[in-house]
């Protein structure tokens, strides 16, 4: 037939290099991402448990009327909420991935009205960043008085 041309292209070389480039790109960039967004939820996670704790031990020396302390000890990887100096009335395990630099004040002192009569600032960093004052350590900030809470990244 006179005219008729073959119509059917396929795939090049470079066409499939560049995607194939493209893909790779995004592989490589993607678990970094999503690897520092699971760190920052974990972390967030472990914060808002704490705050919950701290709360219950600030209820807790209300209602019974006596002092209530959180003690952190971060070799032993826990910290506990005390009745002065009972059995503790809760003991939790701080995650692998979070830690506390040893040089910092590691008790909260609740008194019977339910208040801290002396600020206290508790510093938790992921374990990668834990040897380095690294941008993405957090803090948790306890105000005196009625413990007011505020959460720093």
């Amino acid at each position: 037939m006179i005219g008729y041309q073959n119509q059917e292209r396929g795939v090049t070389l470079v066409e499939m290099m560049v995607v194939l480039a493209l893909v790779g790109i995004i592989g490589t960039v993607t678990p970094a991402v999503i690897y520092r967004q699971s760190q920052n939820n974990e972390m967030s996670t472990f914060v808002n448990q704490f705050q919950a704790d701290s709360i219950y031990a600030k209820n807790y020396a209300q209602y019974q009327q006596t002092r209530v302390y959180i003690r952190i000890f971060p070799q032993e990887r826990e910290y506990r909420i005390y009745e002065r100096s009972s059995q503790p009335l809760l003991v939790k395990t701080i995650p692998n991935y979070i830690c506390i630099p040893n040089n910092l004040p590691t008790f909260v002192h609740y008194t019977a009205q339910g208040t801290i009569s002396q600020g206290h600032t508790v510093y938790f960093a992921t374990v990668p960043d834990c040897q380095q004052q690294a941008s993405t350590t957090h803090k948790l900030v306890m105000t005196p008085g009625n413990a007011v809470y505020q959460y720093v990244r």
